[in-house]
């Protein structure tokens, strides 16, 4: 996903990427802090929501019956997309920073980038139960 926004960005001459940009909103909201520490702080704050992310991706599709799974990804990538744009307007709003980003373009990537994300988690985590059957199957042996 972040490699998607350096890509869209770099495409557009635009800074789209997400870490960079929650170290200057971080920046805005903590002036003290070393700029030196809020790139990776940024970085740090995007991995973690990342990950959390996933983890509730996942669980929410083990709630889909398997036939509907790929309804539920469609659908975790809409939402997900939604709440991100609705998230990061709110946070470029109140660290005084709209001006920031161009509207249209960091908000359409982003949002499709949730899509890129949603699936990918799910091929991560076919791949991961696939390597933990190859394991409890060895094992066995």
């Amino acid at each position: 996903m972040t490699a998607f926004s350096y890509l869209v960005g770099r495409l557009n001459n635009k800074n789209y990427s997400e870490p960079v940009l929650l170290a200057k909103i971080i920046n805005s909201y903590l002036p003290f802090l070393a700029p030196r520490l809020s790139k990776p702080a940024g970085w740090l704050g995007h991995y973690v929501l990342g990950i959390t992310w996933y983890l509730v991706f996942t669980a929410m599709l083990k709630r889909y019956p398997a036939k509907h799974v790929w309804f539920g990804i469609t659908v975790f990538g809409a939402l997900s997309g939604i709440l991100a744009v609705f998230t990061w307007r709110y946070l470029f709003k109140s660290a005084g920073l709209s001006k920031l980003v161009n509207y249209k373009g960091f908000y359409g990537q982003l949002f499709v980038a949730h899509f890129i994300f949603s699936y990918s988690s799910k091929l991560l985590s076919i791949q991961a139960a696939e390597q933990q059957r190859r394991l409890s199957g060895t094992q066995k042996n």
